[in-house]
């Protein structure tokens, strides 16, 4: 007998509704059961029936109230493919709605259980996902800003501008860890450490503010395994230290908060007027501490400043509470002797300025870069950064997430406006100040920001649980028996599994990118190959990209500490010419340069450079004989080149990676006429899959042999196995080919394996269809229209050996399939259809190009108008190289060739906001570009734009994966309008 008063669901539904969860469950392990065995249609609706019939009589007598999670299995009943991860999912759902039906209420409503949360649970978060970044930990010296902070804390030295005293000295004492490695890598394991601690504070606010562990390990799961936030918590840098002083003091304040709000009435008159004097202390130490740390901490301070006015109203009319708090805050300053105390030591960075007045703040306030901070301020431009920060959110969340976080933002400014200033204000002030700073690292800058927003999502997920923040409102919803009842045992089940599943295909997601990334060839095998390759007598200049890995192995590891090493820095000329006037000077002094930069036009006057790695050696002796790795190659190209040899490496590669062949040549009889040589990769089928051309530029000196760079990069559409390798060389005004002795044009020198992909290319169609007369599934389909009236189908199959890409040019506007198992096993027919305004060019590097044309309306365009030409870009897997995207919007002459005027836009993609450096697999980036159409613009002039990337460092263009748009124009076509009448 049901007590009186109790909300009863078995009470208040009909025989036929308490079978729907049965029903539910059939129709799931039916389908399941149907494309294991693929019956035929008859067998298929036989097993439906039964499994269904079954299920139905099975759960008949069980109260909808703990069924009701079977709901979740109807993702899978109607998902349109036959995809076990999909059934998987939709399983889990159900799984986790049943945990909080059954587990979950114990551990808020026993006293034990709430203890465990309180202790293990924290524990388990901390320890847990210090084994996951332990994992994925980068195992050496790192590039930039990295490898600079890990020699600094190796020898107590002194950081760039402000310094991070705090972050040096903590991180020393974490490289005298008795742990095996060398500093570079327990420097890494620093941040792990303090990533780790970090989530943990996440999980302890979120379940202060909820009571339950589920929303509290949702969030600690949502922020742990954020692109961003993981990216720093396996590498050496000081943003995981500021991200955790930033959820240490959002803990502080939530704990004051609580206290104020949940006031007991037993505590002494003056505790219950508001918080004590330790808590403040602590709050004014921890922000002190960040601030020193980090300046951006500041404006989140701020928030929390008002935070406590709030909680404290008469805080300013009483002296007597300050003065702890000052003190705490004076005692956080003392990091801030480091500087003092280690400017006449030996060590990096270390100068006498440093203890002077002038000399010390110059460092600490990072004067030199105050011109960055509020840049972006122009009304224009300030709303592009804006829109960039919620792709920079974007980069970093499940799309489930970012809307779990705004409601939890709505909930809070409707029922709790002190903790929606604290988490809203807190994340909105930091983001505001971040979309502001001129910075090419806007992801990292935003990590504070990204702990109150996984914060907002847990008060989402815990508002409707019993004492949550939701609790005081349930009356409005008629009554605790009723609607607020259902709510709360519903809804918030609802969210909780959402949120833990959302962050659970975040974590498995980037888990692949970042443990691959520990695996690639890393920076320290870089700075070591230059090290040991530059001459004696010579020097080496490196950007600042390059600069700090080779300090470390000289200054730390010992290896050839005398070898000048000079970072190069922008000067008020371009950074081109800076170069040229650096590498001219020492060459003309007679000593050897190697160069980590390199710019074509700026360096035309220099002598011809060696490769060396992805380096250029200049002024040394060119070799007289063939380098030690080289085959031997002995062909006479046109009586003028002579090929001596190469070195092709790796010599396996997938689609869209880069293998680099160098070949080795000699000039025969000088090259009258401009010449380039080319290298060709070339498939079973004849068929052309990679090319690369280089201009021909001989060494000088008497059987000089010059070293020539090829990279060849094969498009997705080329099958596995043995591809030919082939070179020659060509006049490049005219475009005659110089031939070999038996009359070749091009000479075949190596074979290249082309292995299937590890990982699928990114799509905009992911599907999962299994072939119904072979091995293997469609896995994601794509269509290309750039190039009008050519459409082009990219088919994407997983197969044994791994994943491949099928290129197909459509002519009849639609293509076929081959036959394809369906939904709960049947086999269909299907053919894909042009899908008009959708583009998908490959690049290298696994980025594909998903952007929009030119936007200019039907009236055309007008002479001085600012167009925005925004790209995106999607990367199928973690980018190695700095690449900088180039859009060009040009004015045509009128034979549509020529080019009247042209306005270029390059730069970091997404405004600076997110390096390609920083993209994983997965990642999707809105890159925006304001270019003008000139003035000189005459009416009914056509213009047009293109785009292309090139590596920032040595300026090669990262190549476009269509040969059709290759043999066209130099970048991808962004589309035509043209300029209006006045």
């Amino acid at each position: 007998m049901q007590e009186k008063g109790k909300w009863s669901t078995v009470q208040r539904l009909s025989p036929v509704a308490a079978v729907i969860p049965g029903v539910i469950v059939g129709l799931f392990a039916g389908r399941l059961l149907s494309e294991l065995m693929r019956p035929g249609p008859v067998g298929t609706v036989l097993i439906a029936l039964l499994a269904t019939l079954g299920a139905a009589l099975l759960l008949r007598r069980v109260s909808l109230r703990r069924t009701w999670p079977a709901g979740a299995l109807l993702y899978y009943v109607f998902y349109p493919d036959p995809d076990p991860r999909a059934a998987a999912l939709a399983a889990a759902a159900a799984g986790v709605l049943a945990w909080q039906l059954t587990l979950g209420p114990r551990l808020t409503v026993r006293a034990r259980y709430r203890r465990l949360a309180a202790t293990a649970v924290p524990a388990a978060v901390f320890f847990g996902f210090l084994a996951l970044y332990a994992a994925t930990l980068a195992q050496g010296v790192l590039p930039a800003d990295s490898g600079e902070l890990q020699t600094v804390a190796a020898e107590l030295g002194v950081a760039h501008p402000p310094g991070f005293a705090l972050y040096t000295v903590l991180a020393h004492l974490a490289t005298r860890l008795p742990l095996p490695g060398s500093a570079a890598l327990k420097v890494n394991a620093f941040s792990a450490i303090t990533g780790a601690a970090t989530v943990t504070l996440v999980y302890l606010s979120a379940f202060a503010l909820t009571r339950r562990v589920a929303a509290a390990l949702g969030a600690a799961l949502v922020l742990g395994t954020a692109t961003t936030f993981w990216a720093q918590a396996v590498t050496a840098n000081v943003r995981s230290l500021t991200a955790f002083f930033a959820a240490l003091a959002l803990f502080i304040v939530v704990a004051m908060r609580n206290w104020k709000v949940k006031g007991d009435a037993a505590r002494s008159e003056a505790s219950a007027k508001g918080p004590a004097t330790a808590p403040l202390s602590m709050l004014a130490l921890t922000l002190s501490l960040g601030v020193v740390h980090h300046a951006s901490l500041i404006f989140m301070a701020a928030v929390f400043f008002v935070a406590i006015l709030w909680l404290i109203p008469g805080l300013l009319q009483r002296p007597g509470r300050w003065q702890r708090p000052l003190l705490a805050a004076l005692a956080g300053l003392l990091p801030l002797l480091y500087f003092p105390l280690r400017a006449t030591a030996d060590v990096r960075g270390a100068s006498p300025s440093l203890a002077t007045w002038d000399g010390f703040w110059q460092h600490v306030l990072a004067l030199g870069f105050r011109g960055d901070l509020f840049h972006f301020v122009e009304p224009q431009m300030l709303w592009l950064r804006l829109r960039v920060m919620g792709d920079v959110m974007a980069f970093q969340f499940h799309p489930l997430l970012l809307a779990g976080m705004v409601l939890g933002l709505a909930l809070l400014l409707w029922q709790d406006r002190l903790l929606a200033l604290v988490l809203g204000g807190s994340f909105a002030v930091h983001t505001l100040v971040t979309a502001t700073y001129r910075a090419p690292q806007t992801v990292e800058y935003m990590l504070p920001a990204y702990v109150p927003a996984v914060l907002l999502l847990a008060t989402a997920t815990g508002w409707w649980a019993p004492g949550g923040p939701g609790e005081i409102w349930r009356d409005v919803l008629d009554g605790p028996d009723t609607i607020w009842r259902y709510m709360r045992g519903v809804v918030r089940p609802l969210l909780v599994t959402a949120v833990l599943l959302a962050a659970l295909v975040q974590g498995v997601e980037h888990y692949r990118s970042y443990k691959g990334i520990q695996g690639k060839r890393g920076a320290e095998a870089y700075a070591r190959e230059l090290l040991g390759a530059a001459p004696e007598g010579g020097m080496i200049l490196a950007d600042w990209h390059w600069a700090t890995p080779l300090w470390y192995l000289q200054e730390v590891a010992g290896m050839r500490p005398q070898l000048p090493v000079h970072y190069v820095f922008p000067t008020a000329e371009t950074y081109g010419e800076t170069w040229a006037r650096r590498i001219e000077e020492e060459v003309q002094a007679g000593r050897p340069v190697v160069a980590t930069h390199f710019d074509a036009a700026a360096y035309q006057g220099l002598p011809t450079p060696q490769p060396l790695g992805d380096a250029f050696l200049f002024g040394a002796e060119p070799p007289t004989t063939l380098p030690a790795g080289y085959r031997s190659l002995d062909v006479t190209l046109g009586g003028a080149i002579r090929l001596l040899g190469y070195r092709l490496e790796p010599g396996a590669v997938a689609p869209t990676q880069t293998s680099t062949l160098t070949l080795a040549w000699r000039e025969v009889t000088p090259l009258a006429a401009p010449t380039s040589l080319f290298a060709h990769l070339i498939g079973a089928d004849g068929a052309l899959y990679a090319q690369e051309d280089v201009a021909a530029r001989p060494q000088s000196g008497a059987g000089a042999i010059t070293l020539t760079q090829f990279r060849l990069t094969p498009r997705p559409g080329a099958g596995p196995g043995a591809h030919t390798v082939a070179v020659g060389a060509y006049r490049t005004i005219s475009g005659e080919r110089l031939a070999g002795e038996n009359g070749e044009e091009r000479v075949a020198a190596d074979t290249l394996t082309v292995t299937a992909l590890t990982r699928p290319l990114a799509t905009q169609n992911p599907v999962y269809r299994p072939l119904a007369e072979s091995e293997g599934r469609l896995i994601g389909y794509d269509w290309d229209v750039t190039l009008p009236g050519r459409p082009r189908l990219y088919l994407q199959w997983q197969t044994e050996a791994g994943y491949q890409v099928e290129v197909q040019d459509v002519d009849e506007g639609s293509a076929d399939l081959p036959p394809t198992v369906g939904p709960w096993g049947l086999t269909e027919l299907a053919s894909l259809t042009v899908e008009e305004g959708e583009h998908y060019v490959p690049f290298g590097e696994g980025i594909v190009w998903l952007g929009e044309g030119l936007a200019a309306g039907e009236e055309g365009v007008r002479p001085g108008e600012t167009l925005l030409l925004a790209q995106e870009f999607a990367a199928s897997r973690p980018v190695d190289e700095n690449a900088v995207v180039s859009v060009r919007l040009i004015g045509y002459e009128a034979d549509g060739v020529q080019w009247a005027w042209w306005d270029l836009a390059d730069g970091v993609p997404a405004l600076g906001a997110i390096p390609t450096l920083k993209w994983i697999g997965g990642s999707r980036i809105w890159d925006p570009h304001r270019l003008e159409v000139s003035q000189e613009a005459t009416p009914g002039q056509t213009v047009g734009g293109l785009v292309r990337l090139y590596d920032a460092f040595t300026g090669r263009t990262i190549p476009i994966l269509d040969e059709r748009i290759v043999q066209e124009q130099p970048g991808i076509p962004l589309g035509t309008t043209v300029v209006g009448s006045e």
